[in-house]
């Protein structure tokens, strides 16, 4: 389409400058017979040159119609083909689309089947539960009136029992009383035996540690008086000795 107005747009130049040219061609006025020979002669050799000229303009505008219809069969084939080919995909296009749709058709239909077998077995499946619910609920109710029964028999025994024991109870927190009682005086006495225990503990200690000291004493002393005996042992002897060696 943009070849074709370009070669439109150069037609319309040929065009104007054919017009033009024309247009520029001026015919001298006749002032007097002397020169009606030439005027004739430039007559004609203008006649001749514009039957020339538009006779070349035919020729051109032949040539131009002819390259223009030559460029129109050829657009025209090519808008055929596309459109024969645009005609051809639709074709295919339906036919794949009709042959996609009753494919899904099918599916839709399987899965509708399925989905209504699955529907109805759900729905069974939940019936059952529903009434197996029931079954259940109605052994708790059962279960839970026998159990309030049971209670209630429970309570009234530990009532009667409460009634039965109710003074032997009071006598044991009596009692438990004075066990209490007896149990915190022994306890204060207890503790004033451990007091006056541990200050014996803690004298008979001191005396321990008196003791300790004077025994460590006498043997510091005895050690002593052993050291001297045994330093006087050596000295008598060692004078008998020189005695001897001297006689």
């Amino acid at each position: 389409s943009s070849q074709r107005a370009a070669n439109v747009g150069k037609l319309w130049l040929l065009h104007h400058k054919s017009v033009t040219s024309m247009s520029s061609i001026s015919i001298p006025p006749c002032n007097n017979s002397a020169s009606s020979p030439k005027m004739v002669v430039t007559l004609d050799s203008v006649a001749a040159t514009l039957e020339k000229d538009l006779e070349d303009e035919r020729r051109e505008r032949r040539e131009q119609v002819a390259f223009l219809n030559r460029i129109c069969a050829k657009e025209r084939e090519l808008l055929v083909g596309r459109a024969e080919s645009f005609q051809r995909q639709f074709a295919e296009a339906k036919e794949l689309w009709d042959r996609e749709r009753a494919l899904l058709q099918d599916r839709i239909h399987v899965s509708e089947t399925a989905i209504a077998a699955s529907n109805r077995f759900s729905l069974e499946r939940a019936e059952e539960k529903e009434v197996s619910l029931q079954r259940q609920i109605s052994d708790l109710r059962q279960s839970e009136q026998s159990l309030e029964v049971q209670v209630q028999k429970e309570q009234s025994l530990r009532e009667d029992e409460t009634k039965r024991w109710s003074p032997t109870i009071t006598e044991l927190h009596s009692k438990l009383a004075e066990l209490r009682t007896e149990l915190e005086m022994s306890k204060k006495e207890s503790a004033a035996k451990i007091q006056e225990l541990t200050g014996e503990l803690q004298s008979c200690q001191a005396q321990r540690d008196n003791a300790a000291g004077a025994f460590k004493e006498v043997l510091s002393k005895q050690a002593a008086c052993e050291a001297e005996a045994v330093a006087i042992i050596r000295q008598e002897a060692a004078e008998q000795r020189a005695l001897l060696l001297s006689e």
